[in-house]
């Protein structure tokens, strides 16, 4: 027991690299650990211990090998009081939107000379909004919540163009139980929400 609590505090350590937003990329230990509950029923194991982790601890426990993914992912996603952790468990199929990371399509002028007056014009390509889903990354359960950020998110210069903005995307879970973390507000969560990186291989984005 004590080398799954000491998985659960060395897990969040996993990292295998950053993009330019300084994103953690986290990964699964491939390993399956099956001689730490091998003495220990997976029933047993989700109601005797599993209950007495806080949301940090089960999700870093989940990192720390596939068998330890697969046990808290189905713990989290049947407990009814996973909501009140900030977790929902969202089944294969849900219907989910996603908003990137800000995508320039104008650039301040840095000489009135050379530039436009209103500024530089960025030719922005598909390829530049697809890339934008993999730096920055906020879901909503619903169409209207994303795109009323996404009208707080656009950046508007004096003339009243556009500057940058992010785009919206349509999302496709593929495990069974995909997990997202809904972000806290005052006493309780709310949306936006985000999806551990280590799903996100599992998730698939078509910007709109």
């Amino acid at each position: 027991m004590w080398k799954i609590l000491k998985l659960s505090s060395n897990a969040k350590n996993s990292k295998t690299g950053e993009s330019k937003k300084s994103k953690q990329i986290i990964s699964v230990s491939k390993s399956n650990n099956g001689e730490l509950t091998s003495g220990i029923s997976p029933d047993i194991f989700e109601k005797e211990f599993l209950p007495f982790l806080d949301l940090k601890s089960l999700l870093n426990l989940r990192l720390s090998s596939t068998e330890l993914y697969s046990l808290v992912t189905q713990f989290l996603g049947k407990n009814p009081k996973a909501k009140d952790l900030g977790v929902l468990a969202l089944p294969k199929g849900s219907k989910l939107f996603a908003v990137g990371d800000n995508v320039v399509y104008l650039k301040p002028p840095k000489s009135l000379i050379f530039d436009d007056f209103y500024g530089k014009k960025v030719k922005v390509s598909n390829d530049d909004i697809k890339k934008s889903f993999s730096s920055k990354t906020t879901f909503f359960s619903k169409k209207e919540d994303a795109e009323r950020y996404i009208e707080q998110q656009t950046k508007i210069n004096d003339y009243k163009m556009v500057m940058e903005k992010p785009h919206l995307g349509y999302v496709t879970l593929k495990d069974k139980v995909t997990l997202a973390k809904m972000n806290k507000k005052d006493d309780g969560f709310t949306e936006p929400m985000s999806i551990q990186d280590a799903q996100e291989q599992n998730v698939t984005i078509s910007p709109k």
